[in-house]
């Protein structure tokens, strides 16, 4: 299944994937949600999910979650945009809380996270992370490296 470009504010969830499978989310503005991604949990497909693309802005989860990986699977964001009205993004910004059997990987590519090092959680299971070319931090605190996240 795949999204092009669109725009949500003020949702609870704006991508909840109950089913393993493809997904493509491509372009779009999206604010002042709580959660951007939450996948299953369990079962025995893995999500496969490609974000490519999008301004997110002013997420406040009370769970400080943005994207929660809930199976095995893959995560890869490419060129974001990912601001905060105030602050960083804390590690639980990208969390997984898969069981033990979980196989999986995240990839960050390019963009901007206005996010703590780390900005990730990962539970029990088998995760490989991988962040690339991403500028992190705020204003003067920016910081520009390749790999500086794992």
């Amino acid at each position: 299944m795949f999204f092009h470009g669109f725009s949500a504010t003020s949702n609870d969830v704006d991508f909840r994937l109950s089913r393993g499978g493809n997904y493509g989310i491509y372009g779009g503005r999206f604010e002042n949600g709580k959660r951007f991604l939450d996948t299953m949990t369990g079962g025995n497909f893995p999500n496969c999910v490609g974000i490519s693309d999008v301004l997110l802005t002013a997420y406040a989860p009370s769970d400080n979650i943005i994207f929660r990986l809930g199976s095995g699977g893959t995560l890869a964001i490419r060129n974001p945009h990912i601001s905060k009205a105030s602050g960083l993004y804390t590690a639980a910004m990208i969390t997984s809380d898969s069981g033990a059997g979980a196989y999986g990987s995240v990839i960050v590519d390019g963009g901007f996270i206005q996010a703590a090092n780390p900005c990730f959680t990962m539970g029990a299971g088998t995760w490989q992370i991988n962040f690339r070319h991403v500028t992190r931090g705020s204003g003067a605190d920016a910081v520009t490296a390749a790999g500086f996240f794992t």
